[in-house]
């Protein structure tokens, strides 16, 4: 109960802190649940968000109830949510096969590389890591290590995969 408590403190302060972001945020997500019910099961197939997005925008504004919300349009290139981005291209079937193996692939690895993945799992709720290149090299990595791998192998991979990180991160 008091983590629940905590975060939805911290929930509550990071709306209030950028507000006209997490508007936006919530109406994507709302007109992003339009593509969602049309494509449920398969999504309407891969890097079709955007195109998708201003359709089901255009008819979410066709209803004058929802006039009140055009100063938050855009056509985004994300849905600043992995996962919905993930089931309006690819269907619920598929994200169930994903989650499946990724937790799978979870139940064999070192704390440290579970932290990773739960990491860019986490963020993923409200933003899009897995379209950052130097992420989607280090969220593969930690898919792909295991643990039967020898202490001090697998210390150098953590420091390989850290050292790729940041070179990765510099502009």
């Amino acid at each position: 109960i008091l983590i629940g408590c905590i975060l939805l403190v911290f929930i509550y302060l990071l709306y209030i802190i950028r507000p006209l972001s997490a508007d936006s945020r919530l109406l994507i997500w709302r007109i992003s649940i339009i593509i969602i019910k049309k494509y449920f099961i398969f999504g309407a197939g891969p890097n079709t968000f955007r195109y998708q997005f201003a359709k089901a925008q255009e008819s979410f504004f066709q209803n004058e109830a929802n006039v009140e919300y055009v100063k938050y349009a855009d056509i985004p290139e994300y849905a600043f949510n992995e996962y919905i981005e993930f089931i309006s291209e690819y269907g619920f079937i598929r994200l169930f096969i994903v989650i499946y193996f990724i937790l799978q692939i979870m139940k064999n690895q070192k704390n440290i590389v579970r932290y990773g993945i739960i990491n860019v799992s986490i963020l993923s709720i409200t933003s899009y890591p897995l379209h950052i290149l130097s992420i989607q090299i280090l969220f593969i990595i930690f898919l792909s290590l295991r643990e039967n791998i020898a202490e001090d192998a697998f210390n150098r991979i953590c420091r390989i995969v850290i050292i790729f990180y940041f070179i990765f991160q510099l502009h």
